[in-house]
């Protein structure tokens, strides 16, 4: 099993801190560490800003939506292989069918649902539910993300 870092600084000099919550009290696996980057932090006021971890989709299934489901769909529709038709697949024709969600500021009302805020698991679930329309609409599919070397994984 790969070990994820317990802190993760980026270029904003933002730093995430992960930990397991156990029985209402802070599980930090390296607390020394923890401690460590609050004293190099500078003399100023902060904020930190605590959130469920979930985990984002794999380049590989990203890859593997770009790559297969769109380009089968635009293979199917007719339309040239271009950056255009692409977004065109992507933010129209498939946000269209699959990515309508309610939305619980206006009800009644739907949204989109973008695909950067699903976790792994929904993204697949979603690639899924894209080749459930393909086979509906062409009576195809695609093939298997694993037999193309793509990673599944369902995080």
């Amino acid at each position: 099993m790969r070990h994820r870092p317990l802190f993760k600084k980026n270029m904003k000099s933002k730093h995430t801190i992960y930990f397991n919550p156990k029985d209402g009290q802070e599980n930090f696996e390296k607390p020394a560490e923890y401690r460590q980057i609050i004293k190099e932090l500078p003399a100023a006021r902060h904020v930190m800003e605590i959130k469920k971890y979930s985990d984002k989709r794999t380049k590989g299934a990203n890859a593997y939506y770009w790559t297969i489901v769109i380009s089968y769909f635009m293979a199917e529709m007719g339309l040239v292989d271009s950056e255009s038709n692409k977004n065109y697949m992507h933010y129209t024709v498939l946000a269209d069918e699959l990515r309508r969600i309610p939305d619980e500021l206006r009800p009644g009302k739907t949204k989109i649902q973008e695909t950067h805020t699903m976790t792994g698991s929904e993204f697949w679930k979603y690639i899924k539910k894209c080749e459930y329309l393909f086979h509906d609409y062409y009576n195809g599919s695609f093939p298997p993300p694993k037999s193309l070397g793509y990673d599944e994984r369902m995080k």
